[in-house]
């Protein structure tokens, strides 16, 4: 009888064993898959102070107020690139219900606009930059709402807040060759070599450009008209970008651990042609 007994404690100490090598990992996988959150990212471009001006890419002042209004009031807490990657790291926490607000293009209402606005009300947005817009605007030093381009003395000031984060949106690829490339999407039938050479020598000067003129160490690649392929993703992570983001509307799901979750997040474009009820109807619940 107690040569019986001396089995079984012997049994349930391996099988003990064995669960204390094995199960852990198998849970800590589990729990892994589970800390997920919902993140709309919603796409604006130029801001407008007439009510008049609105379009598919242009919002009014008013209307961003409006914007900004809604998102609190359905409990939404505004976030950034830094945030997800931290988050996405094990490093950081993300609110109960993000949402990621981006501007495109780097227009002087950026600074003039949306900037004040977010300071009042304590929120923050992600604005990409195109360099040689910035150069330009840089040497001439014409500042118009209507038209005008963010400087680098501008986007220096404005990457210092904690309310603006900036992220490339190319240096001179935002534009439709006839007959040729999209953005920075490949070219029918370019060798992923030539291909990654092109994307390198703007999206790479762009890099060393917001470092060198602007202090800032851009995380994300903004795909210019939302134009990628997979080779495109490739070529981004390549060049050492932790997100990348597209054109396409949906809501995106960024996974604790699951650095891909940050890859082509999908984006609905804020026109100024709808209420914000309208348009957040079937983004924020």
């Amino acid at each position: 009888m107690v040569i019986k007994l001396r089995k079984y404690y012997i049994l349930f100490a391996l099988l003990l064993i064995l669960s204390l090598l094995f199960s852990p990992k198998e849970k800590s996988i589990e729990a892994v898959g589970s800390q997920s959150v919902e993140l709309p990212v919603i796409m604006y471009h130029q801001i407008s102070r007439k009510n008049s001006n609105t379009g598919k890419y242009i919002i009014s002042r008013e209307q961003l107020v409006s914007d900004l209004e809604y998102i609190k009031k359905m409990g939404y807490t505004t976030v950034t690139v830094k945030d997800l990657i931290s988050y996405v790291n094990g490093k950081g926490s993300l609110p109960e219900k993000p949402v990621m607000l981006t501007f495109d293009d780097g227009h002087e209402t950026a600074y003039t606009i949306l900037y004040p606005l977010l300071k009042e009300m304590g929120m923050c947005a992600v604005v990409s930059v195109i360099g040689y817009l910035a150069d330009l605007y840089t040497e001439i030093d014409d500042h118009n709402d209507t038209y005008s381009y963010l400087t680098w003395d501008e986007i220096k000031e404005l990457s210092d807040t904690p309310e603006i984060e900036i992220q490339n949106h190319s240096f001179n690829m935002h534009s439709v060759e006839k007959g040729g490339r999209r953005g920075i999407a490949p070219m029918k039938g370019e060798s992923r070599e030539s291909y990654f050479n092109a994307v390198n020598a703007d999206v790479g000067k762009m890099q060393l450009e917001l470092m060198k003129k602007g202090e800032v160490k851009a995380t994300a690649m903004v795909y210019p008209y939302g134009s990628h392929t997979e080779l495109t993703l490739e070529v981004c992570k390549d060049l050492g970008f932790l997100c990348t983001m597209t054109c396409e509307e949906r809501i995106n799901t960024v996974t604790k651990y699951n650095t891909a979750s940050l890859y082509n997040l999908g984006r609905y474009n804020r026109s100024g042609e709808m209420t914000s009820r309208e348009f957040f109807a079937d983004i924020l619940n």
